[in-house]
């Protein structure tokens, strides 16, 4: 955490997915690892998922001098939608969805199309992005 009470380390692949896919669920929270696969190498391997994922300021702009962070209305989304998920993986029933339920859900996949490192570094996104629709 920085001084100014901000993420330093901001997660494009929310921890609130990663939680989901935990070796150990019942870790500590902070301790928690997923397994990670390498396609260079071919080694399968743990992480920790604090530090996955994840780039240094990602969600963070300067605009006219001011620096913007949208760290703090995604974790507020991520609160939300935890739950949610949480009772969705439990009891495997998507009939007991709420329409409030349904509409976090999609609110939040909505995000996620937009949450990658191509779409916030514009230098790595593919051609037909930066050319602004499908080849």
């Amino acid at each position: 955490m920085r001084k100014d009470g901000r993420a330093e380390l901001q997660h494009y692949v929310p921890q609130v997915l990663l939680r989901l896919h935990a070796n150990d669920p019942s870790v500590k929270k902070g301790s928690q690892q997923v397994w990670c696969f390498d396609k260079q190498t071919g080694k399968v391997f743990p992480v920790n998922i604090r530090g996955e994922l994840s780039g240094t300021q990602f969600y963070e702009i300067e605009v006219d001098g001011q620096r913007l962070s949208l760290e703090e209305p995604l974790s507020e989304l991520e609160g939300i939608l935890s739950p949610i998920l949480v009772r969705l993986v439990r009891d495997q029933k998507l009939h007991a969805l709420t329409k409030e339920d349904r509409f976090t859900i999609a609110s939040f996949c909505a995000v996620q199309l937009l949450r990658t490192q191509g779409i916030s570094r514009p230098d790595q996104r593919p051609e037909r992005m930066r050319r602004g629709g499908p080849s």
